[in-house]
């Protein structure tokens, strides 16, 4: 594991001060707890015309550091073109996009985990496609099975409306079982009063006869 430490813009100040007065790399070296070879290879490297200077050996520092990082693929504009057309204009699947371009010898490969990566982040959203598609723009493109992907808001929102639903129902048969117990309850009353005027009925009929 190395433990190299690049030179930070106050030190690239220090090396300024003590090299226009004509200090040695080993007291420079000393002075900011380096190595010689350190020292001697920020001098000999962003020294022009034997002179130093701390904005310009950052600003070189700078531009070799974005040099040295790997390109992201899709950031290329003739491999985004290509995968955005398969994608948007024919509909191709990432896996189906991957695997044309390694057929098809086309001089560079994109896997499908990067375009899939490239589709979630948003770098194929168009405003045609925020328009006819709403906020997820170019996701809608994707072939989905089952059912389709969302947000865990989205689960927490539709968790939220499955409750209520249930809880609407338990309201509604609840409500149903009292009606039809009021309606037993009623007819049973009603049986009762039919039977309690017939009984009443016998009684003065047979006083009557007597």
């Amino acid at each position: 594991m190395s433990h190299y430490k690049h030179i930070t813009p106050e030190e690239r100040e220090k090396i300024l001060l003590l090299f226009s007065h004509n200090y040695s790399i080993t007291f420079i070296a000393e002075s900011l707890g380096r190595n010689k070879s350190t020292i001697s290879r920020e001098l000999s490297r962003n020294s022009f015309d034997n002179d130093y200077s701390a904005v310009t050996a950052q600003a070189a520092y700078l531009e070799r550091r974005k040099k040295c990082r790997p390109r992201k693929k899709l950031d290329d504009p003739v491999i985004f073109e290509k995968v955005r057309e398969k994608f948007l204009d024919h509909q191709w699947s990432p896996e189906e996009i991957s695997e044309r371009l390694n057929l098809e010898n086309a001089g560079f490969s994109v896997s499908y985990s990067t375009i899939y990566r490239g589709i979630y982040s948003g770098m194929f959203d168009s405003p045609d496609e925020r328009r006819f598609h709403g906020n997820r723009g170019a996701i809608r493109k994707l072939r989905h099975r089952g059912k389709t992907r969302h947000t865990k808001s989205h689960d927490q929102k539709n968790a939220g409306n499955i409750f209520r639903k249930h809880k609407e129902k338990a309201l509604q048969s609840d409500s149903s079982e009292r009606l039809c117990l009021r309606s037993d309850s009623s007819g049973q009353i009603a049986r009762n009063c039919f039977r309690l005027t017939l009984c009443i009925i016998n009684l003065l009929m047979g006083k009557s006869l007597i």
